[in-house]
This record gives C-alpha cells, structure tokens and sequence, in this order.
C-alpha cells in the first residue's frame, strides 16, 4: 500500500440547544390588526474528543508576521474559541501588560502565558417581526439581534498601531484613551499584542433589518387595476457597544471559517438601502379577455400576410416547383455534394463533380483525398433528389 497517512472522522462534537417560534395576534379588528412573531435560537458547541496526535488545533494567523494564531480547537471548548494572551491593563509606566500562566503580570509574555479568552458563537439569537395594518395602510418591521458573542476587532488593533504620533489620526478616541487604556503617544518600549483580549469586545447587538410602509389602492377607484404603493428601508439602524463596523459580520477564513470565526480583519459594511415600489394587480374580465385575444389574432394575420409579401416577391408568379426548382444538372450535383458532405463531413473531396464523387469505390475517385468505401445508399439520395 502506497503513503503512510489516511483521514479519519476522528473528531467528534456536540451541538446541543433549541429553536422557539411564537406567532401571536395582539388585535385583530375590522379595520385594525397587529400581528407578531418571535424566533429565538439557543445552541451550544462544544468539542468532545480529538486525537492522541494532535490534542489541540490552532487556526491560521489572521496576519503573518503581526498577529498570531488566535483561536483553538480543544476538548470540551467550542469551536471559534479565542486564544492568546489576557491584558492586564497599563502599568506604572504607561506601558501595556499581560497575565503569565502563574497569574503575574508582565509586558513581555512568553507563548505558553495564553489562555482561552473567550468565544466568537452567540449564546442566544432572536428574530423579531411585526405586520401593523389599519384600512388600506400596512406596516411591517423585522429585527434581528444576537446575545453573548464577541469579535476579535483587529481593524481597531491595527488602527492603535501605527508608529510615532500618527496613533490619533486613524482612532479618533486614542486621545482621550491615553492612560486608561493606550499608552503615550511617546512611549518607548511598548508590546502591543494583536492576539490579546484588549482587542476583543462584547458583539451582541439589535438591528433593524427592514422596515416598510404601503399603501393599497383598489380598483373601485382605479377602475383598472389594484395598485399598491410601498417604501421600505433596509438595515435601517443597529445598536450595538461594538466599536467595530459590523458586530455580526466576520472577513477572515482562509479555509479555516469555523476554526476562525470572530476575526474582524475589515469586512465589506452593509449598506443602508431605501426601496420605493409601485405594483399592479390587473383586473381583465371576460369582455377584455375577448378584446385582448382578437387583438393577438390581427397581430398573427398581420406577421402571415408579411411573410407571404415576401415569398410573392421572390416569385411573382408564384410558378415554382418542385420538378423545376433545380435549374440544370449541376445545381443537383451542388446540392447533392453539400448534403453529403454534412452527412459524411470525414471525407474530404478537391472535385464536387458527378459521378467521380459518387462511386462506390472512393479509391476510383481522382477527386478524393481520402481511400475508403461510400455507402452504395448516395446513389439512392442521388436519385431522390434527381425526381424531385
């Protein structure tokens, strides 16, 4: 057997939780109804058994050569677990510093002083939507929002990065944050680590996703149609102590998304969009139906009438038959070689003329760049086209 290594489902995990759905119709009226429907998820992962090989997995870094692997696969801890080293704030000197493993504090962290920092899966999702009506107004919003997630905001440790006085320029609170949580813009010395909790936050969040209003006009008034008139808006607003540009989205992957999920490396914003809509409902009855339909009749007689125009152009007289629509023997011997050819399109032939292409022995065929045998069946076609 060839190779030394195979794959296995080695693995294993459990995802454990449960899905609500509740509709409920608060008022329901003649000529006023509120109806809501709440969703909510709850799902919890947790790894439960890897290999003797390989107990533990890291992810990719989110930035070779600045950042390093942020995140771990290991047993009893979900997938999307962040991993590197806790902060402990600024010390004396102004300067950021870190736990070790023993529970000191020191600003030059070695790689086995990371621990778990904390997990990129929401503990709960929700989904929320609403459909007021009143006459011929509609109302309807959906919101959607998700509890206990956290991103690892490395657009904002980039941004905290740069050299020498340029730090406020691209972080417009770096200013104000000098001495609680960012050192002096003339600080020597300082270890500012990308795979840190200083740069992970808290992502819950409650968006609005679309909100619309419309109008319904009936044919009463139109006398034609119902109309119906609607302007809606998407990701209208979103609350959220999130610092980044989307709690909820995620840009970094490469290959690993599950492993990686959480990294906030810059992901393309959400746009807000404004919609206005203008829908017909055409009401034919019977009579418009027979208006409609004679209508589609005089437009076919009209293209047949064309089509024939065109073929008593061709011939006035309308004189031509089949026995003389071919005018001399060697429109035949065109003919017949055109559709031998797309017949049997492997022979090639440098002379069309009858009967040297016509044989039954092509090796007889002075006109042939090609030996071989022509089913005897071309001088049936031959003669089939000679009658007509």
């Amino acid at each position: 057997m060839g190779g030394s290594k195979y794959w296995i489902n080695a693995g294993e995990i459990s995802n454990k939780g449960f899905d609500l759905a509740l509709t409920a119709r608060i008022i329901e009226s003649k000529d006023f109804s509120w109806t809501t429907t709440l969703n909510g998820s709850y799902l919890k992962n947790k790894v439960v058994k890897l290999t003797t090989e390989d107990p533990v997995l890291y992810g990719d870094s989110p930035s070779p050569g600045t950042v390093e692997p942020s995140t771990i696969v290991k047993e009893g801890k979900a997938i999307g677990t962040f991993f590197g080293y806790k902060w402990a704030g600024l010390n004396s000197e102004g300067l950021d510093s870190y736990y070790t493993k023993d529970g000191s504090v020191t600003t030059t962290p070695q790689s086995n002083d990371r621990q778990v920092l904390g997990c990129a899966n929401p503990d709960f999702t929700l989904g929320w939507n609403n459909t007021i009506s009143y006459k011929n107004w509609e109302f309807n919003a959906f919101f959607n929002s998700a509890f206990g997630a956290q991103r690892l905001n490395l657009v904002r440790f980039a941004m905290n990065s740069m050299v020498g006085a340029s730090k406020f320029v691209t972080d417009a609170n770096y200013l104000k944050e000098i001495g609680k949580t960012m050192p002096a813009l003339n600080a020597v010395g300082n270890n500012n680590l990308g795979n840190s909790s200083k740069w992970i936050e808290n992502a819950d969040y409650l968006r609005c996703e679309n909100i619309s209003i419309a109008y319904n006009i009936g044919c009463k008034y139109t006398h034609f149609a119902d109309i119906r008139l609607s302007l809606s808006a998407q990701n209208l607003f979103t609350l959220t102590g999130y610092k980044g540009a989307d709690p909820a989205g995620m840009s970094f992957a490469a290959g690993n998304i599950d492993m990686d999920n959480g990294i906030d490396m810059g992901a393309y914003p959400t746009p807000r969009t404004f919609t206005f809509d203008i829908s017909f409902q055409l009401l034919i009855d019977s009579k418009m139906k027979n208006k409609i339909l004679v209508g589609c009749l005089i437009a076919a007689s009209a293209l047949t009438f064309q089509s024939c125009s065109d073929l008593l152009e061709e011939d006035p007289k309308g004189q031509r038959t089949p026995g003389n629509f071919f005018s001399s023997q060697n429109d035949i011997d065109q003919s017949l070689y055109a559709l031998y050819v797309q017949v049997n399109h492997t022979q090639n032939y440098t002379n069309p003329g009858y009967p040297q292409w016509q044989g039954d022995d092509i090796t007889a065929n002075p006109g042939s760049k090609q030996t071989g045998f022509v089913p005897r069946w071309t001088n049936s076609m031959y003669r089939i086209i000679t009658r007509v």
